[in-house]
């Protein structure tokens, strides 16, 4: 039966196929870059934004389901040996049967995080979580963290602005500084060790961020983590050059200019428009 991944010993089980990689928006492309930094090759990625639907935080719950299997069903039908959630949200909702029952290795951003975390820590910490609001209001972080005897404290904040803002283009300037601090004014005055990113749209703001809590609090940056894991347990032997394919639900050009803006090599790769019927997700023949 196949498994929720979670650890680097799991991710090794990864082989030289077709990966899939979803998410809401361009947060997942915070994952893919990382993965594309690190040089890999011999890999085809298949990445969806559901670009038509973004923000995913503050929709019902039962709505967001069905997007997320239309995305699912999608990406198997894509013949993906593996899925990457790289969406938070969408991570926070999903069951555990619903995980293990895709027919497909699943690869979880809340359970890398904290894999990482776990092994990472030293000492007692006061840990702090930013994420949407479903995130937040489902906990998983928090019930996860406080299992582990690194840690002190675990406090959390929905930042709902974060993901239109990073989808609008706005990662830093005037307007970007008014309103991380307006979310995250208290935690910085409860004296915290360390931030974790809870949103993978949320290390385009990175730099406010920082400049705003100081230098001092470590920022845990979940898609670093889960890039790692999974570089780890790709096949090194095959040095085929990676490929990847970009589906959106929404307006490809507009997908096309926050590439650009992010990495123009990110833009060497075709962006195909899908939209959803009564099968689910059929790529646009348009």
């Amino acid at each position: 039966m196949m498994c929720c991944l979670s650890s680097t010993r799991d991710v090794e089980k990864l082989a030289k196929k077709r990966i899939g990689i979803f998410d809401s928006g361009i947060g997942g492309i915070t994952v893919l870059k990382e993965l594309m930094d690190r040089n890999i090759t011999g890999v085809d990625f298949i990445y969806v934004a559901d670009t038509a639907h973004v923000p995913y935080g503050s929709k019902p719950k039962r709505l967001l389901h069905g997007y997320i299997k239309n995305i699912l069903d999608f990406l198997i039908k894509s013949n993906v040996s593996s899925i990457i959630c790289a969406c938070n949200t969408s991570d926070s909702i999903l069951s555990s049967e619903e995980k293990n029952t895709l027919g497909v290795d699943y690869i979880s951003v809340i359970d890398s995080a904290v894999g990482f975390l776990s092994h990472k820590l030293t000492g007692k910490n006061n840990i702090a979580i930013i994420g949407t609001e479903t995130t937040v209001r489902r906990s998983v972080y928090l019930r996860k963290l406080i299992t582990l005897e690194q840690i002190k404290n675990v406090y959390q904040k929905a930042c709902p602005l974060f993901v239109p803002m990073v989808e609008e283009g706005l990662w830093e300037g005037e307007l970007v500084e008014k309103i991380v601090s307006f979310y995250l004014n208290d935690i910085r005055d409860i004296g915290i060790d360390r931030l974790i990113l809870g949103c993978t749209h949320y290390p385009f703001l990175k730099k406010s961020i920082v400049d705003f809590l100081g230098s001092k609090i470590v920022i845990d940056d979940p898609s670093a983590y889960l890039a790692k894991q999974i570089a780890q347990g790709l096949n090194i032997d095959d040095t085929s050059e990676i490929e990847i394919e970009y589906y959106v639900t929404g307006d490809p050009e507009m997908f096309k200019e926050q590439l650009s803006k992010i990495d123009r090599d990110l833009l060497s790769y075709p962006v195909r428009k899908v939209e959803e019927d009564n099968t689910g997700l059929i790529v646009n023949a348009g």
